[in-house]
């Protein structure tokens, strides 16, 4: 690992526990977002899913945004089908220009239901942003053949309990608006979280975080997991 590595590794490290952002009044639309979020590149958990995915298997991308994720995924395989979700019509039309069929679709509609079943069921960032994430994981439970694959911020990351504990303040995972996030987990409670809903968990990878430290204690030292669910075998 390089001194420039280390040196950024550890200005993000003291920027989680010290900095917050100034927030924008009123409130960054989900419609004006896309037409403001810049490529950052692409994220570690991009290549987290496509390594649990296999060529020909059909995936579906809840909340796909802009079709970054699944643009990039039907390069990394040789994807049978791959259907992208998003409420935002803005969004939606971005995906499609870049080749990605999608649709306009609210996941937290009671009568949200996907027409087919995938093998695959992707939710890339997006429960956190959902006042009631389980309503959705329960309606897609008959629609999956594999796994959901699901990624989350980790609320448990060491700099926000050092920004708690030191500052007495909220950990900051927003950009514009702390309303971006309305549910949060650590990894302890996200297990409990997806086995009071009927899911196993059947890996967790480190999406983002300190490295070394993150692989082996990532409820302290990862940001951002990737959690591998299937469905229990006890259903609550």
């Amino acid at each position: 690992m390089s001194i420039k590595t280390i040196l950024i590794i550890i200005k993000s490290f003291f920027k989680k526990i010290f900095h917050t952002p100034k927030m924008v009044s009123p409130p960054i639309t989900y419609e004006s977002y896309w037409d403001l979020r810049l490529d950052d590149g692409i994220p570690k958990r991009y290549g987290i899913f496509a390594s649990y995915l296999q060529d020909g298997s059909s995936v579906a991308d809840l909340g796909c945004g802009d079709g970054r994720l699944l643009k990039y995924l039907s390069g990394a395989k040789k994807l049978l089908v791959y259907d992208g979700y998003d409420i935002s019509e803005n969004a939606v039309q971005k995906a499609e220009k870049k080749g990605i069929h999608c649709q306009t679709a609210d996941l937290t509609k009671p009568d949200f239901c996907l027409s087919r079943n995938y093998d695959f069921i992707i939710l890339s960032e997006v429960i956190e942003h959902i006042t009631l994430p389980e309503n959705i994981l329960s309606s897609i439970k008959n629609r999956f053949n594999k796994a959901v694959l699901l990624s989350f911020p980790n609320t448990g990351y060491l700099p926000y309990r050092l920004r708690l504990f030191l500052l007495g303040r909220f950990p900051v995972q927003w950009n514009w608006h702390p309303s971006e996030h309305v549910r949060f987990w650590t990894l302890r409670d996200f297990r409990d979280w997806a086995k009071n809903i009927g899911y196993e968990i059947v890996s967790i990878e480190v999406a983002d975080g300190i490295p070394i430290l993150s692989e082996l204690m990532p409820g302290l030292f990862a940001s951002s997991i990737v959690a591998v669910l299937k469905n229990s075998k006890e259903q609550p």
